[in-house]
């Protein structure tokens, strides 16, 4: 009865659609398709293809679309395999190649025949830890040419294995899942759809909820495809279909761009780029490389695609082999030749990138976990549940790894390289969820407590020292991530694997302290974001370990003020921005007596040089209160030895009471060789005066008489490794 009332669903559902051509003028008609809720199930330049009913041609033409009734297409049979012919030939190939080769079924279509599975690898009956690559030849009954691409694979694989030696890697190193015919009632039928009348790459569930599918619910063939899916751990896979020929990749339901967006498209191109009438010739005209981002070609609301990489994390590719659905059989042997050498380096490619294992540190047991990889995460992946292996595609740089599992602490691995034509291996151990102390003393390299120094265990707990040094705090056992710092001292970070209670103690290295103040008096000007820029300078070349900053502004309303920090580098920190509300005056040490508001933070300075110019920008955005910077000082805290750039056994300088004219500057010039003059504002901004003079020396005349702008300025010399400079006033 089930099996008659399917045929009849299908009998009545192709009388009921008709094969149309909608002509189209522009690509952007092809959205306003599918905004009518109609599928298209071919593009073309010029126009799209589907299957109708006579309520949907008429609403296509009251919105202005010319529609052309198609006769049903015809196709050459011919030495294809049809249903028993496929099971035939896997039945030969696990006969004739038992120990790599088996096949099972993953259920039923809705007329009773098996979804066949062939799986190829070396122990074929195992779950290895080895990376899943699945491929499916027919979803769309009338597009057969992926079928016989299968069963050519499965014979390539099976009787060179052992004689050829990429070929024998391949089998040895990767599980290989092939479905030569999902769709086998469409294929019995020469017809697009399954037997209940739904398009089967339209049937999958929509990544974001819409609706998707022209017939109620889901069909059963989906069900039990997805039902397999989710107990695999499938890397890559390919659907083939036919009438064009590209390789269709995410997403196809929106324009948004998917995670891994730059990795999937590389994928995408490297098996168009070994397929020279895929990659020289494709179909569209206008694809990348032989490849299209889904939604650019047309919209498709519940492609098997969208759903296998949404759900199971499995970059799943639909690629076009022919621009006829059902080629002759003689055309068979090239199109299996141009997609060969593509499919074989697919399935190489699932095993390039991160292969790992996720096991108990104390039982070495896999644990079934789940993971996303940093600077990427929007995106989370599992490993297999029962042998713990992961299998992670990406491109060449550094990552972070973070994994999650029931009962164990999260795992974080940082600094991981990855090669995206290799392999990178990762082996994590998770630690179970139990409770330890560790407790400590941090001291100073002579052995001396620090108090009140931070002891963080990064996502977990922080708590600061006592006045003997000593600190306790609490976690759960496994790796920690310590980070103990206090000003004035170099910041410690450590990794620590902790089982039990334990005492960890800590030391930090004292740092060297070097203050430059300015005592520049400038007014800030009233309701100006435009604001104003006091500049110092660090002649001096020091590593940052920490800093910071004191600053004096006098002001009756704070909250009307930015201040922001600007270093040699160009890094930004904003100090001060507009909090405060009534307060008065800004006066106190950043971030000790101060708190930064940011965006920023004082940490963003460590690891620069501080040598050059540092400027403080000050700004009133708001009228009526008014206020001063009074001057402020730099702190840096450093391992380096401050010496400038003068030596001690030298004299060198600028002289501005000595000039001959009120608009001449004399340098003192202790050395003969070139130097560089400039004039620098309090904003930074510089005019060079003398570009690598030779100087002899003795006393040398510098004219600033086309510094015309009231102002504060700097004259600056640098030259044979040292540095003068001189603050002046021009008033005009």
């Amino acid at each position: 009865m089930i099996k008659l009332f399917a045929l009849l669903l299908l009998f009545s559902y192709n009388i009921e659609k008709q094969r149309v051509k909608i002509y189209i003028q522009e690509h952007k008609q092809v959205y306003q398709i599918t905004d009518m809720d109609i599928s298209i199930e071919h593009l073309k330049e010029g126009y799209a293809e589907s299957h109708l009913s006579e309520k949907e041609i008429q609403k296509l033409k009251d919105a202005g679309f010319q529609v052309e009734i198609l006769p049903e297409e015809t196709y050459p049979k011919a030495d294809y395999h049809d249903y028993a012919g496929m099971v035939a030939k896997i039945d030969s190939i696990v006969n004739d190649y038992p120990s790599i080769a088996t096949k099972f079924s993953i259920g039923t279509t809705q007329q009773g025949r098996n979804i066949w599975v062939l799986k190829i690898s070396d122990n074929v009956d195992t779950d290895e830890d080895e990376p899943e690559v699945r491929f499916i030849g027919i979803i769309h009954g009338d597009e057969p040419v992926g079928c016989e691409l299968l069963l050519y694979l499965a014979d390539t694989l099976t009787k060179q294995y052992g004689s050829d030696p990429y070929l024998t890697s391949l089998v040895n190193n990767r599980e290989i899942f092939l479905i030569p015919m999902y769709n086998a009632d469409g294929r019995e039928n020469s017809s697009r759809y399954l037997a209940d009348g739904e398009d089967p790459n339209r049937d999958f569930p929509v990544p974001d909820g819409s609706p998707h599918g022209s017939v109620s619910g889901i069909s059963q063939e989906t069900q039990e495809l997805m039902d397999w899916l989710d107990t695999m751990n499938i890397v890559l896979s390919v659907t083939y279909h036919g009438g064009a020929r590209i390789v269709n990749y995410q997403w196809d339901y929106t324009d948004e761009i998917p995670p891994y967006y730059e990795l999937i498209r590389r994928i995408s191109i490297g098996y168009a780029i070994r397929n020279d009438s895929m990659f020289l010739d494709p179909d569209p005209s206008y694809a990348d490389s032989g490849t299209i981002r889904g939604y650019e070609w047309y919209q498709v609301l519940g492609s098997l695609q969208d759903w296998a990489y949404h759900q199971t994390g499995c970059i799943d590719l639909t690629i076009e082999l022919n621009s006829t659905k059902w080629p002759s059989s003689s055309e068979l042997p090239e199109i299996w030749r141009q997609n060969r050498d593509a499919m074989l380096w697919f399935i190489e490619q699932s095993g390039h990138g991160v292969w790992g294992h996720v096991t108990d540190a104390n039982t070495g047991n896999p644990v079934p976990c789940t993971y996303y990889v940093l600077p990427e995460t929007t995106k989370v992946f599992k490993n297999d549940s029962i042998v713990g292996d992961f299998h992670r595609p990406l491109l060449t740089g550094d990552y972070t790894f973070v994994f999650m599992a029931d009962g164990y602490n999260t795992r974080t691995i940082s600094g991981v390289h990855v090669r995206y034509d290799s392999t990178t291996y990762l082996d994590v151990q998770m630690y179970p969820l139990v409770a330890v102390n560790i407790s400590g003393t941090v001291t100073d390299s002579a052995g001396l407590p620090i108090d009140s120094a931070r002891v963080e265990i990064i996502g977990v707990a922080a708590t600061y020292t006592d006045q003997n040094g000593g600190y306790n705090i609490g976690a759960n056992a496994g790796e920690l991530y310590f980070v103990v710092s206090k000003t004035g001292y170099a910041t410690l970070y450590d990794t620590i694997v902790v089982q039990r209670d334990t005492t960890i103690d800590f030391v930090l290295r004292t740092l060297n302290q070097y203050d430059f103040p300015t005592t520049d008096t400038v007014d800030i000007p009233d309701n100006d974001p435009n604001g104003i820029y006091d500049s110092l300078f660090v002649d001096g070349h020091l590593n940052i370990e920490d800093i910071e900053v004191y600053v004096n502004i006098t002001h009756t309303y704070i909250s009307d003020l930015i201040v922001r920090l600007i270093s040699p580098s160009g890094t930004g920190v904003y100090l001060h921005n507009e909090t405060g509300g009534s307060n008065e005056n800004i006066i106190g040490w950043y971030d000790s007596e101060l708190p930064v508001d940011g965006p920023g933070t004082l940490a963003d300075f460590q690891g620069e040089d501080a040598y050059g110019w540092w400027r403080l920008f000050v700004s009133d955005n708001a009228s009526w209160d008014t206020g001063t910077l009074n001057g402020w000082t730099l702190r840096i805290y450093t391992p380096d030895n401050y010496t400038g750039f003068s030596k001690p056994d030298m004299i060198g300088g600028i002289d501005l009471d000595r000039a001959v004219s009120p608009n001449v500057a004399l340098l003192l010039v202790p050395e003969k060789g070139h130097y560089n003059v400039k004039v620098v504002d309090v904003a930074g901004r510089s005019m060079r005066i003398l570009n690598n003079a030779l100087l002899s020396t003795g006393e040398h005349t510098v004219n600033l008489d086309n510094i015309r702008v009231p102002g504060v300025y700097y004259l600056v010399v640098e030259g044979c490794g040292r540095m003068f400079k001189k603050r002046f006033v021009v008033v005009r």
